[in-house]
């Protein structure tokens, strides 16, 4: 991410209590202090009263700890010599439990040194990062899938100290071993396009107060992820405090219809069976029947005879539909399969799904029709957004990465991200004239809300209603997103954006266009 920190590992202060050692020095009876023995028996007085430390330590520990004082109480009770209190604390929050136990003179008290991890940009990537747990373990994102290279050896450093805070023993200090160097990551994230992407999810929540959203930027020629956010997100540093859904990456983890973005996959399937080309015309009525259902378009009028591209550049159902009919189940489902769904694309993320196919064997007249429609499969956003790509560069369809290098402590490059082409899916031919069509729906048909002035933009709206967990779909609940590419014939970046259930305006038109068109800006701007 331009060589900017993300995650970084510091050491911290664990507070340790050893309940044997919590108890206060009996103090002198006036016969213990001296005297000839008649004269003990006449002036001895009876020591005082020992002090509570366990109650008084659980007192004033309970609110800097944020921790119940009956249950730190109980915990100084058990049979033990070593209670583990608070882990990894911050610096500011150590140095208050150290003042507390200095100025009270509380005994049986002393810190660990172990380490934390520390996420320097707080929020920002967080589910690509991911985070890690007690023990320094990864638990999510890339602190998981590289747990056994960003983790590197155990180690612990303990440091005893008195009362007052000062070491004690010969240094101070046992069982120290030294760090020992991991490698490090290095990722494809670039940092300001990361930053935009972040500040437009916060926004686009903000304005329509959508339950979800996910933004990935590619670059279609390479397959490298510039910049992926997800919403709801959350802090690594303090992961626990957040919802376990904000740890979701929702660019590779949540399947959905994609509704009419899916439209220019299946275009390119009839440009290269020959069934169509962009100046085929294709009657529209405003709706059509398939077998036992009507199928309308998204204003149920119609146009009457036009060009194919305008089946594209306007989002024409009726169009679209004739042309799944001639392609049928087989070729339907097996394009897709080459296009990359209904398999997770291996980008060294985890918690990828891998969407939802239907077996070509199952499907009846009124699933081809859909299916054309974008309707009756489920997608990632990355699928999504690495099918587009492979209209942006000309056919190929290429491998997501993330992760650019990993340099091993000497230096050593151990393992490097680069362009990986599993396969042509389209000819240079198809793809230009698919290119072409997107382009026409962003300066004349349905995308007008994602032009750039001074710059071609290709692109393709779609509003698909959200899939219900008990089946079928959830009333008045979509799917909103955008997809495309800039400049049209020679694209830099590649981007999709998708809310989750939008609330009031809902099209893909009106909500996910916009944020397409501002991120890019920016970007074109600062570039």
């Amino acid at each position: 991410m331009n060589g900017e920190e993300l995650a970084v590992s510091i050491m911290a202060n664990t507070l340790i209590a050893n309940p044997k050692d919590m108890v206060e020095p009996k103090a002198e009876t006036s016969a213990q202090a001296g005297g000839k023995d008649g004269d003990a028996a006449k002036t001895a007085k009876p020591a005082a009263l020992a002090r509570d430390m366990k109650r008084d330590a659980a007192r004033l520990l309970a609110p800097v700890l944020n921790m119940p004082e009956e249950e730190l109480y109980q915990d100084f009770q058990r049979d033990t010599q070593y209670v583990r209190l608070a882990r990894a604390m911050d610096p500011p929050l150590y140095e208050q439990v150290k003042q507390v136990i200095a100025d009270n003179h509380l005994r049986g008290f002393y810190f660990e040194q172990e380490s934390k991890r520390f996420y320097t940009k707080k929020s920002m990537a967080a589910q690509v990062l991911g985070f890690v747990g007690e023990d320094d373990r990864g638990m999510s994102g890339l602190e998981l899938a590289l747990d056994s290279i960003l983790k590197g050896a155990v180690y612990q450093n303990t440091a005893k100290v008195d009362a007052a805070g000062n070491p004690v023993g010969d240094s101070g200090l046992e069982n120290e071993a030294n760090r020992i160097k991991v490698s490090s990551v290095y990722l494809t994230l670039d940092s300001k396009m990361q930053f935009v992407v972040e500040d437009a999810l916060d926004d686009a929540i903000l304005r329509t107060n959508s339950a979800g959203a996910a933004v990935i930027i590619m670059d279609p020629y390479t397959g490298a992820i510039l910049a992926m956010g997800s919403r709801p997100t959350f802090d690594p540093n303090y992961y626990g405090k957040y919802v376990p859904e904000s740890w979701l990456n929702k660019a590779i983890s949540i399947v959905y219809e994609p509704g009419s973005v899916f439209k220019p996959i299946v275009g390119c399937m009839g440009l290269t069976e020959g069934l169509i080309t962009p100046d085929t015309l294709i009657n529209d009525a405003g709706s059509i029947a398939v077998a036992d259902r009507v199928i309308r378009n998204w204003d149920g009028e119609g146009m009457g005879m036009v060009p194919f591209e305008d089946v594209i550049k306007f989002s024409i159902n009726t169009g679209m539909v004739q042309l799944g009919l001639k392609l049928g189940a087989e070729r339907e489902i097996g394009y897709s399969r080459k296009f990359g769904f209904g398999k997770a694309s291996g980008i060294e993320l985890p918690g990828e799904e891998d969407g939802i196919l239907y077996n070509p064997q199952d499907m009846y007249e009124p699933d081809i029709a859909t299916f054309a429609i974008g309707q009756g499969l489920a997608v990632t956003p990355l699928q999504e957004l690495r099918a587009i790509c492979a209209i942006a560069n000309g056919g190929e369809l290429v491998q997501p990465y993330i992760i650019d290098k990993i340099v091993a402590p000497n230096g050593e490059v151990i393992r490097r991200g680069k362009k990986k082409v599993l396969r042509r899916v389209l000819t240079p031919e198809v793809a230009e004239q698919m290119r072409g069509m997107m382009e026409k729906v962003v300066s004349e048909g349905g995308g007008k809300n994602a032009r750039i002035k001074g710059y071609k933009i290709a692109g393709k709206t779609g509003t698909a209603e959200k899939l219900a967990p008990e089946g079928g779909y959830a009333e008045g609940q979509y799917m909103s997103s955008f997809v495309g590419f800039v400049p049209a014939d020679k694209p830099l970046y590649a981007m999709l954006v998708m809310l989750d259930r939008p609330q009031g305006a809902f099209y893909g038109s009106q909500v996910s266009a916009p944020i397409f068109r501002d991120t890019l800006q920016q970007i074109l701007v600062a570039k």
